[in-house]
């Protein structure tokens, strides 16, 4: 599954719909660069569990521990230098526990990660605001929507096109979701 948002609030919501669903034992495993919006979605998830503190990223102490509808265990491992840094931290508890996980730059120790981990990748979507380039886009969206069958849409071609650009100003977030299960296919 792929969203693209537009600013803060917007990714804040996106987490709030994906930690409405989440389950004990859920395990997220996020991956972006500095800045891409890690914490930002971890607020939203935060909210919907019914966290009232404030989420901030625990890069320094590696771990923050947060209670609300299930406990929430916000990992920071940039700072690791691997899988057996992450197993000493008593992790696995955790990881295997009655929580949700969330893992910030997870592809440190993803041999550490248990199968159905929910991978999601955050990436900074810079655009350019080319009138050209969108009225290209457009174009093209209109002929691939000709040549689908009536009824038919093909939102990922919309969404792209809008992010490339055409609507969207500044820069936005590209989230991709992998490995998540079927309570996630109506988001």
């Amino acid at each position: 599954m792929i969203f693209f948002t537009n600013n803060e609030t917007e990714t804040i919501e996106l987490g709030k719909k994906i930690g409405a669903l989440l389950a004990p034992g859920d395990v997220l495993a996020l991956s972006g660069t500095l800045g891409a919006g890690k914490t930002t979605f971890t607020k939203g998830i935060a909210q919907a569990l019914n966290i009232s503190e404030e989420i901030t990223s625990p890069t320094f102490c590696l771990i923050s521990e947060y209670d609300g509808r299930l406990p929430l265990y916000h990992f920071d491992v940039y700072r690791l230098s691997g899988s057996d840094d992450f197993v000493n931290l008593g992790a696995e508890e955790m990881i295997y526990g009655n929580g949700v996980c969330i893992i910030e730059w997870s592809e440190k120790i993803k041999d550490e990660l248990p199968e159905n981990t929910i991978f999601i990748s955050i990436n900074v979507n810079k655009n350019s605001n080319d009138k050209n380039q969108c009225e290209n886009q457009d174009a093209n969206q209109d002929k691939n929507q000709d040549e689908k069958s009536s009824g038919e849409q093909n939102v990922n071609e919309r969404k792209d096109s809008e992010q490339n650009g055409c609507k969207q100003n500044g820069s936005g977030r590209k989230i991709i979701i992998e490995n998540a299960d079927e309570r996630f296919d109506n988001l």
